[in-house]
């Protein structure tokens, strides 16, 4: 009976995730490549009240784990170099009228060594205090990369290698 259970709860999964891909309306990016020994090891279409209003794809080498959230681009972007303000921090607000941030915080510019560049920034939890994250914006699209404190090396590999991809090409769970 469990086995049933399981099986079910699986399908519907697969279902809901395929549903949420399916609306997905921003241009959806991946690493192509991962820094030594990470793994993707799931992927998820998001929708709560906005079908695929994200993705989240994650991403593990050990106890370390990356997540990688692709949204619709954000449709006011604050950051020091476009304000010259080197004090003024980031602020990204999101497109469907929702009025927290995606991200207010302390940042920095960066440049990868392809050119690509992107925000790196500050995103503590109580269980990871020197957590960061990595913000790229690309076409339609803003690619959140939260990870433990990556050396600039990995993380680099990460934002360089951002293609986009098909939402159909991955296995997308709710």
């Amino acid at each position: 009976l469990y086995a049933y259970v399981a099986i079910g709860d699986l399908i519907d999964a697969r279902r809901a995730g395929r549903r949420n891909a399916e609306a997905i309306a921003f241009d959806l990016y991946v690493p192509a490549r991962l820094p030594p020994g990470f793994e993707p090891s799931s992927a998820r279409a998001l929708g709560g009240q906005t079908p695929g209003s994200s993705a989240e794809l994650r991403y593990e080498r050990g106890d370390e784990v990356v997540f990688v959230v692709v949204q619709a681009s954000p449709s006011e972007i604050v950051t020091p170099a476009r304000t010259g303000d080197p004090a003024s921090g980031c602020r990204f607000h999101p497109l469907l009228g929702v009025s927290s941030n995606f991200y207010g915080g302390p940042c920095r510019h960066r440049v990868a060594p392809s050119g690509r560049e992107w925000i790196e920034g500050e995103a503590p939890t109580a269980g990871n205090p020197g957590r960061r994250v990595a913000f790229v914006i690309l076409d339609r699209s803003f690619v959140a990369l939260y990870h433990p404190g990556l050396a600039d090396a990995e993380l680099e590999v990460f934002v360089d290698s951002l293609e986009r991809r098909d939402p159909g090409e991955i296995d997308f769970r709710s």
